[in-house]
């Protein structure tokens, strides 16, 4: 039934589209965006850092905003301002007499991700619009955690310990990560207003964590996500994402 609803919504916006007059003389539209993400580390220290953990993309929502300056039919300028959320999920089972063990290892990194993307639209239609997008991107560590849980199955009853670790107690997250991002996707106008839909994929090009002298270097009682001789693990944040978005057409 939710499929039928959304086929049905779909095929309404497009008869829509297509039918509606363009707005002339608009050349700067904003409007909010919201993106399911499926996140992962990637890097040469993934098995280093998580030994035979088994990866599990680490699934979330974000939001933020954009606006386009439109340089001509075919190009735009569009920055972004996105709370963006990354890292990774992992569990490990461990079976001992008759006790299984399942640890698990979350990483959440929050950042405030600002793309500046180059979109391309090919003139097909005046109101339906496919669009590739691409550019670079720069983003600020500004919170997030590492949790560690292990539960502990015997005799039909499960234990669970654990603990977590927030942004302050990780000694050597990077504050800063530079990206690149690409994607493709659909706006459908209808006078002033457009409605998006988009698949892209946000990579980090530089470390998650940065390098220390050693673990005797981070403050008692915190950790620090690195080899014992301090250099880093090559972690970085990779995410696709699932993006909608709405737009509005300033000016005239």
């Amino acid at each position: 039934m939710k499929q039928l609803t959304c086929v049905t919504l779909m095929s309404f916006l497009i008869a829509a589209a297509a039918a509606a007059p363009t707005q002339a003389g608009s050349n700067v539209q904003v409007g909010p965006i919201f993106a399911l993400n499926e996140s992962r580390f990637f890097g040469e220290d993934v098995d280093v850092a998580l030994g035979d953990h088994v990866k599990f993309p680490l699934k979330t929502t974000t939001g933020g905003a954009f606006v386009r300056y439109n340089l001509s039919r075919k190009f735009s300028v569009v920055p972004q301002l996105i709370y963006a959320k990354r890292g990774d999920r992992f569990f490990h089972n461990e079976a001992s007499n008759d006790t299984l063990s399942t640890y698990t290892f979350i990483v959440r990194l929050n950042y405030i991700d600002i793309p500046v993307l180059l979109r391309f639209t090919p003139p097909l239609h005046k109101n339906l619009n496919p669009y590739i997008i691409a550019g670079p991107s720069i983003a600020l560590a500004v919170s997030g955690d590492v949790e560690f849980r292990l539960a502990q199955t015997s005799d039909g009853e499960t234990i669970t310990e654990g603990y977590t670790l927030d942004r302050l107690d990780i000694y050597n997250v990077a504050d800063i990560q530079v990206g690149m991002v690409v994607g493709v996707g659909l706006e459908i106008q209808i006078g002033r207003y457009g409605f998006l839909v988009e698949v892209r994929y946000s990579g980090h090009l530089n470390n998650a964590f940065s390098d220390v002298s050693g673990y005797d270097e981070s403050p008692e009682g915190q950790e620090v996500l690195a080899h014992s001789d301090g250099e880093a693990f090559q972690l970085r944040n990779g995410a696709g994402s699932l993006m909608f978005s709405l737009s509005y057409a300033l000016g005239i």
